[in-house]
């Protein structure tokens, strides 16, 4: 087991945005309306995505595993920067065939593909790089691509 001395991606966001916070704090202490960061700066998030996208193409062509949970938060960052994929709680072994094909739900509803929400069969693999995409768009934006607390809804506009 590796220690991530930096936590996730989530929480590099996080930070971020409390820095930002604690800049715009006037000096008599009242607290002015702080947006979210816009996510983070292109060359970090191009590393990231770069080693995400390698990580995954490790588990699906070498490991013959598909996640079936990428999100900012199970990315986390070691001590010289660098992602490391995590928590493998919901994943699933390939059978010998190859056939990656999956009909129960895994992981983070915000990072569902649009086949997982439908509840038929989808590819797990494919689902896995929609998720990196939606992991990608939250790096850029600090925000999820399709938000709603109700699942029925968030399937919808996903």
């Amino acid at each position: 087991m590796e220690y991530s001395k930096h936590g996730s991606i989530e929480k590099k966001l996080e930070k971020l945005y409390k820095q930002e916070r604690k800049k715009l704090r006037p000096a008599d202490g009242e607290v002015k309306e702080v947006k979210k960061p816009q996510g983070l700066p292109e060359d970090t998030m191009r590393k990231y995505f770069s080693q995400l996208v390698l990580a995954l193409e490790y588990c699906h062509n070498e490991l013959g595993i598909i996640h079936r949970d990428i999100k900012p938060d199970n990315l986390l960052i070691d001590e010289n920067d660098n992602v490391k994929l995590a928590d493998f709680g919901v994943s699933q072994l390939l059978p010998q065939d190859g056939n990656d094909k999956v009909k129960s739900n895994a992981g983070s509803a915000y990072f569902y593909s649009p086949e997982a929400c439908i509840g038929t069969m989808y590819k797990g693999r494919l689902n896995d790089i929609w998720a990196c995409g939606i992991t990608l768009f939250y790096m850029a934006t600090g925000n999820y691509a399709f938000q709603s607390s109700e699942h029925s809804k968030l399937y919808r506009l996903i």
